[in-house]
């Protein structure tokens, strides 16, 4: 196959990209001369295949820890927790005073005066 001279030098252009990149990239392997890459570039030469043997992906094997079994010592350990209520009649309400600052309210004069207060 006859080239050109424009055609050589681009060519030598592109094949020393092509070479700086597989060596950048640690694929010596893959580097070709400029016979090769011509062909390479006439679709007469296949690309070289890496490595088989190079592992793309690498799972981590992790040991399996079993759960907690309740004891005699924690009977309770790993149960949901009752949410805590109020059970007093002391307190009839909760109020807001400033800037969502709850404050209880204990009767209804307490509730006026928190009302005022808050309006100014």
């Amino acid at each position: 196959m006859k080239l050109t001279n424009l055609q050589i030098e681009m060519y030598t252009k592109r094949l020393q990209q092509h070479n700086k990149q597989m060596k950048q990239q640690n694929r010596l392997n893959e580097m070709m001369t400029f016979v090769e890459y011509v062909d390479y570039v006439y679709n007469k030469l296949k690309p070289l295949q890496s490595d088989k043997n190079v592992i793309l992906f690498q799972h981590r094997e992790t040991p399996h820890y079993p759960s907690h079994k309740p004891t005699n010592l924690s009977p309770m350990a790993g149960m949901r927790q009752e949410i805590p209520t109020y059970s007093g009649n002391l307190v009839t309400g909760i109020a807001t005073m400033h800037k969502s600052n709850a404050v209880p309210v204990i009767n209804q004069q307490q509730a006026i005066e928190i009302a005022k207060m808050r309006r100014g």
